[in-house]
């Protein structure tokens, strides 16, 4: 005769050790995905943040047109806006009154991006056909009107004489 203890304490032993197995590749499939997506965040704002500082250079080297590349849907912002004071909070707590961001949406001051000091008075232009877009956000405070072109691709900016930021027409 077998032993049927002895077969029933293998058999849920090897349910246990195959459950610790399965468990141990969920949290690590569950790592991967995660540092995968916070590495990728990480590179996109990197990106951004060269962006805007080659934007601030070449405005203030007096170029008259600017190649773009951004990460891929994130906009180029002007703040604030026409007819509002809101700026984003990493411009604001280094005390500039206007700036210009490269950030994941158009319409958070909170968006995760980058950002230079607009001080020399430049101004995103409105061009419909081109989506450079004036977007209403609705805020608890107020309507907040904000200029923007989002960048699906390296976009080229022509710097007008009277401070205007346009695309480029091709």
């Amino acid at each position: 005769m077998k032993n049927k203890k002895g077969f029933f304490l293998a058999e849920e032993t090897i349910k246990i050790i195959t459950s610790a197995v399965v468990i141990l590749g969920l949290v690590a499939l569950l790592v991967a995905i995660y540092f995968g997506i916070a590495s990728g965040n990480r590179l996109k704002l990197s990106q951004a943040k060269d962006s805007i500082q080659f934007f601030e250079n070449r405005l203030k080297s007096g170029a008259e047109q600017i190649e773009l590349i951004s990460p891929t849907k994130w906009c180029l912002v002007q703040w604030p806006g026409p007819d509002n004071t809101e700026v984003p909070t990493q411009c604001s707590n280094k005390r500039w009154e206007s700036c210009f961001c490269i950030q994941k949406t158009r319409t958070d001051t909170n968006s995760p991006g980058a950002c230079v000091e607009n001080n020399q008075g430049y101004v995103l232009g409105e061009i419909q056909d081109f989506h450079i877009a004036t977007t209403i956000i609705s805020a608890p405070q107020a309507s907040l009107k904000v200029r923007s072109v989002c960048i699906d691709s390296p976009i080229i900016l022509d710097i007008n004489l009277d401070k205007t930021i346009t695309l480029h027409k091709q």
